[in-house]
């Protein structure tokens, strides 16, 4: 009975907070944007930016990490070949 007694004081003491909660939320005028700048902020962008990495982090973090440790397996061995610049695929004038 006294386990019956806290369920309700419990289902009560919710309803109350949910109560709180929902008067809280509702209570007061909502906030109006200006419609013209509602209307420009949900247009998606006119254009995109990208930017090219000279080079990949992730790859110059291992090769750091490589220096000051050594791997229990060679699991980033693949990753780091085809990381590394063929010489077919450097480009012409630019020094290393």
């Amino acid at each position: 009975m006294a386990r019956n007694d806290e369920e309700q004081h419990s289902r009560s003491k919710q309803a109350d907070v949910e109560q709180e909660l929902f008067e809280r939320l509702t209570a007061g005028e909502m906030e109006e944007r200006n419609k013209e700048e509602q209307a420009t902020a949900i247009l998606p962008p006119k254009y995109e930016v990208r930017i090219q990495a000279d080079c990949e982090p992730v790859a110059e973090e291992t090769k750091l990490y490589r220096t000051m440790a050594r791997e229990l397996d060679d699991r980033y061995d693949k990753y780091m070949k085809e990381d590394a610049p063929s010489p077919s695929s450097r480009q012409p004038g630019k020094s290393e």
